[in-house]
């Protein structure tokens, strides 16, 4: 309301469904408005407005590219980026981002994104030896396409659409979705007769 759009699901009437301590998985479906690598910072998703848990932001190392924070208890952040392309030209994506605290000693932090013509780009990162263990009590609200609100306190509003979001405990491989991505735009020619 007065401000702009984004899927808020607040924590006091939601619970805390999406306070992960342990592995979790992230997957949806993201386009941007044309091209928007110099709109700025771009959030996807953001769990924690209260202390910020994880969250996955375009445009935040270099223009066009992804990345996915996780914080732990003491503010200590992880992160896997891909910053090989433009991911903000608007064309649909499929991405997954996952949170393994089993996949290595410490855990570790893959991001994948799969552009339309199929071709997929995994970053991983082995999470560091100090990191230790995600907050045990509540964050706060999740945001899908907003940082913040009010959006006063930082403008990261995406410029685009967000279709088929899948917030999961535990890990997930790449899912059925990855068949489902979206053609490139069909533009529908219209002729005055």
């Amino acid at each position: 309301s007065g401000g702009d759009g984004a899927l808020f699901f607040p924590q006091d009437v939601y619970g805390n469904e999406f306070s992960f301590n342990s592995p979790f998985s992230i997957e949806l479906f993201f386009k941007t408005h044309g091209d928007k690598s110099a709109a700025g910072r771009m959030q996807l998703v953001m769990q924690g407005e209260g202390a910020f848990r994880y969250g996955i932001v375009l445009n935040d190392a270099i223009p066009g590219s992804v990345k996915f924070i996780v914080t732990n208890q003491t503010s200590m952040q992880a992160v896997a980026a891909l910053t090989n392309a433009n991911y903000a030209d608007g064309g649909w994506r499929y991405l997954l981002a996952i949170y393994d605290t089993l996949a290595s000693t410490n855990g570790q932090m893959r991001l994948t994104i799969v552009n339309t013509n199929g071709v997929e780009t995994t970053a991983v990162t082995e999470v560091s030896a100090g990191f230790g263990a995600l907050a045990a009590s509540n964050d706060g609200n999740l945001f899908l396409g907003r940082f913040k609100y009010p959006i006063a306190q930082e403008h990261r509003t995406f410029l685009g659409l967000i279709d088929e979001v899948q917030i999961t405990a535990g890990v997930v491989s790449n899912s059925w979705r990855l068949g489902k991505i979206p053609a490139a735009d069909n533009a529908v020619q219209f002729t005055t007769v």
